[in-house]
């Protein structure tokens, strides 16, 4: 029941960003903009919340992204996962892309994930993909998440990133 609800949730909430035009107000503010400079990237760092729908269990974790330039990031994050029957947490090694958009809310990624129980540690590859507010120092977000290998598992998170001077 939860698992319909929550996969609902998230194909309203991709449906809704893939559809979104900016308003003709935003279209002239863009073409008013074009000579200043573009913003630099800057370190976020936050917290998150969500369903592994595999693990059947909710999941609490944090992340942060290091840019390398416009368009890539280093993003490692860690996950606790609440209950039995379910990898105690994890640890995600992870590159970030941001397709090369004035807005660049939508992002895509992949990299390493590590999964710990006990003595029961496993490594997989994961794949992701998301959407960012990039207006203001909150910035809130929304993620999928597929984590391939022994412990192949499909989550869903929903958090706040926090951009750092």
């Amino acid at each position: 029941m939860v698992r319909i609800l929550l996969l609902r949730i998230a194909l309203i909430v991709a449906a809704s960003a893939v559809l979104a035009q900016p308003a003709d107000a935003q279209r002239r503010g863009r073409r008013a903009n074009r000579s200043s400079a573009p913003a630099k990237p800057r370190a976020e760092v936050g917290g998150h919340f969500g369903y592994n729908f595999d693990f059947d269990q909710t999941v609490v974790g944090a992340q942060i992204a290091l840019p390398f330039g416009k368009s890539i990031e280093f993003y490692p994050s860690a996950d606790y996962y609440t209950g039995s029957g379910s990898p105690d947490w994890a640890v995600n090694a992870d590159l970030r892309l941001r397709p090369p958009r004035v807005s660049q809310a939508w992002y895509m990624g992949g990299g390493v994930n590590l999964l710990f129980s006990g003595s029961d540690n496993q490594t997989n590859a994961n794949v992701f993909g998301g959407l960012e507010s990039r207006e203001g120092a909150i910035r809130p977000y929304f993620e999928l998440r597929w984590i391939i290998g022994d412990g192949t598992a499909l989550q869903l998170v929903g958090g706040l990133n926090f951009g750092m001077k």
